[in-house]
């Protein structure tokens, strides 16, 4: 199933995407841009750029 995370920036949202992951669901990270210090590839996840802060 294809998931989207909003807050992966902090405790819980980095908990919750974790979870998702090992537990092989399609993860995608709502993040502001595309220079998002937040978003880390190593989470497994995918970054969703939201459309109100595109550039």
């Amino acid at each position: 199933m294809t998931i989207l995370v909003t807050g992966v920036a902090g405790h819980a949202g980095r908990n919750t995407v974790r979870q998702l992951v090992e537990t092989g669901h399609d993860v995608r990270a709502l993040t502001r841009g595309s220079r998002s210090g937040t978003f880390r590839r190593e989470s497994g996840c995918t970054r969703a750029i939201s459309p109100a802060h595109r550039r």
